[in-house]
């Protein structure tokens, strides 16, 4: 019975399974590590995402705040297959068809000040040319049940041997005061718009010039 009832708050507070709740009951702080390589290709992302402390509390209560290695694998094994249904909430736009993923790696929990981390390496499935061209990306639950949040474009941060000749550039969300209005009115038992998430959501664009490989 615990192990089940974990599962579905996890499972719960990561959105895929929620209805469509429309003013974040949650709140990520992020860090994305776009990998570049030498000829200007993205080639995976890492990321690094910390839960609020109430979510912390919520899922390390079975673990009375001391979670053992074993709890943390297992926490791991059952949110990776439901962010893993959900795109790892990774969104696209501009690219037809948009960019899939490989296999997740180096998928793993653990705990920062008493806040749940995790970390992970999302592979995409091939690599995508940056030079000359712009690729548009964010991370969102679209319920807008989960507020995820770099907070500054310090949290974007390149890395790979051809990082030094791209940039990334951090696009502040600008919903309308009705958007404000509609999402802050919202109680836990209303259903919102699917899309309300993208309306919040912090857009990354990623540029590479050209003449990468020395």
């Amino acid at each position: 019975m615990i192990q089940r009832r974990r599962f579905w708050a996890l499972a719960l507070w990561l959105g895929s399974l929620s209805p469509a709740w429309s003013h974040p009951h949650s709140w990520i702080d992020m860090i994305s590590r776009p990998q570049i390589d030498a000829q200007g290709r993205l080639f995976a992302f890492k990321l690094s995402w910390l839960f609020d402390e109430f979510y912390s509390a919520t899922v390390l209560d079975d673990a009375k705040g001391k979670p053992s290695q074993a709890f943390l694998a297992d926490l791991a094994k059952q949110s990776q297959a439901t962010l893993k249904e959900g795109h790892y909430l990774l969104h696209f736009r501009g690219r037809n068809p948009a960019p899939t993923f490989g296999p997740v790696s180096d998928f793993r929990y653990s705990l920062f000040q008493g806040q749940l981390k995790l970390d992970f390496t999302l592979p995409l499935a091939k690599p995508v040319d940056l030079t000359g061209q712009t690729l548009d990306y964010a991370i969102y639950d679209s319920t807008y049940y989960i507020d995820m949040s770099h907070h500054a474009p310090e949290a974007i941060q390149l890395e790979g041997p051809g990082a030094t000749h791209c940039k990334a550039i951090y696009h502040v969300p600008n919903p309308s005061d009705k958007d404000i209005e509609y999402a802050s009115n919202l109680d836990i038992n209303q259903q919102g718009d699917e899309g309300l998430g993208e309306v919040f959501a912090e857009w990354i664009s990623l540029h590479c010039q050209g003449d990468v490989t020395p």
